[in-house]
């Protein structure tokens, strides 16, 4: 997938802002949390956390959505707010159609939560397939958030 960055909503609503990484790994499309000062994957499952942070691809990563953030790197992230359409980073081995409920899968993607109704985040705005295995790694998918 190619994109230009994670917040797909037209003159996206919310606030874009930039924080240290707590830790290495972060991923484009990532649903972050803020621990002090510093920005970490969510590691909360099918939790809802008061703000729905995502990464958004590193200026460093020449738009590459499979490019990590180190620790310390300068994150760039959203606050994506009610109605937004983010491409989100899904959970591997993931199948989702159109309309399916997401939730926090606690390493940062996203997953459908154990349980209906419960920690849901957004709902699923194109069938999403992340792959197994190396070479198809995790897949991206445009979800509606809450």
């Amino acid at each position: 997938m190619t994109a230009s960055a994670i917040f797909v909503t037209p003159e996206q609503p919310g606030t874009r802002a930039e924080a240290l990484a707590g830790a290495a790994g972060i991923l484009p499309g990532d649903l972050l949390i803020q621990s002090g000062v510093d920005v970490v994957v969510n590691a909360t499952a099918e939790d809802v956390p008061v703000a729905a942070l995502f990464a958004d691809i590193s200026t460093g990563g020449a738009g590459r959505l499979d490019t990590a953030y180190l620790d310390n790197e300068t994150v760039n992230y959203a606050a994506a707010q009610k109605g937004a359409l983010v491409t989100a980073r899904f959970a591997v081995g993931i199948t989702l159609a159109h309309g399916a409920e997401v939730a926090s899968a606690g390493d940062g993607s996203l997953k459908a939560p154990a349980v209906a109704g419960v920690g849901v985040l957004g709902y699923v705005q194109e069938v999403v397939t992340a792959g197994v295995g190396a070479s198809s790694g995790t897949g991206f998918g445009v979800i509606r958030i809450l």
